[in-house]
This record gives structure tokens, sequence and C-alpha cells, in this order.
């Protein structure tokens, strides 16, 4: 089984099963809840099972094309970067949307061998902390080299693991 996991094709299918797992985790049958808080203008609410998963995946371009060696287009173009604003929103909505949890499903960046492209993933993935956001990052095959390395672990540390 460990040997499964230094293919490329194991990676990704372990990468999937794990965001499988986490799903059935946070889905798992709810507990309804009623709160009826001291002050009277309240009302009742019904929490059942209402949350919500930020799901972000394939976000490869947005990490290709915010690098200064392709003239930094989103944000040349539109005054923004697409991946910086989608975890911001994430972040700041996180409470509104009872978000307890955001995976990405890979994809993270277009070129896993250029390096330029890692830092763009990394700055976004700060957003989330900076939000107490907990969150996973999957490698998706653009994210892999054809060595079999995972640059992700070297370039995201602290979403790494031994």
């Amino acid at each position: 089984m460990l040997s499964s996991f230094t293919t490329r094709r194991g990676w990704i299918a372990a990468s999937a099963c794990a965001s499988i797992a986490v799903t059935a985790l946070f889905s798992t049958s709810a507990v309804s809840a009623t709160v009826v808080p001291d002050d009277s203008t309240w009302q009742h609410q019904d929490l059942t099972s209402r949350f919500s998963l930020g799901i972000p995946s394939d976000t490869q371009f947005y990490s290709r094309y915010a690098t200064q060696e392709t003239g930094d287009l989103f944000n040349a173009r539109y005054g923004s970067e697409p991946f910086e604003t989608q975890t911001s929103w994430l972040a700041d909505t996180t409470d509104e949307l009872h978000m307890p949890f955001v995976t990405h499903l890979g994809d993270v960046v277009e070129q896993a061998y250029v390096p330029a492209e890692w830092p763009v993933a990394d700055a976004t993935r700060q957003n989330l902390e900076d939000g107490d956001l907990p969150y996973s990052i999957l490698p998706g095959n653009h994210d892999l080299t054809s060595d079999g390395s995972v640059p992700y672990r070297r370039h995201l540390p602290n979403v790494s693991s031994s």
C-alpha cells in the first residue's frame, strides 16, 4: 500500500479518498437545536444541519497568470487576482455561511516546476489561516512533476505532512 503513494496515480487516488472522508466527517447526521436567548426580541432558530464547505479547485491559471513572468495579467486587466479574491471571500464569509472547512481539490499551480507560481498559492493560503479557517490542499496532476516529487511539500510547508 505504501508503494502506491509513490506514483502520481496512487497519490491522486489517496488524496481523493481523503477528500471524501473529510466530506463524510462533516456531513454526518445532524442534531437539531433551538436557540432561546434571554433577549425576547430574538426568534427561535432551527440550526439543523446548516453548513457550507468551501471547495476551490483548478486554480492553476490563477497562479500562473499572477506572476511577473506572465505580466501579472489578472491584476493588470481587472485590478485583482482571482485566487486572492476567492480565499479572502471564503475567510470573510465563514461565519455567515457556517463554513467549518475548506478543501482545495488540486491543480493549485499550472506548472509545478515553475517556482514563481508557488508564492501566489502560498499568499492565498495565508488568507485562510488569517481567517482561522481550517483547510486542506490536495495535489492535482498539475501540482506533481514527472519524477514523482510533490513540490507543494516544499513550497507550502504548513500544508505538508511527512
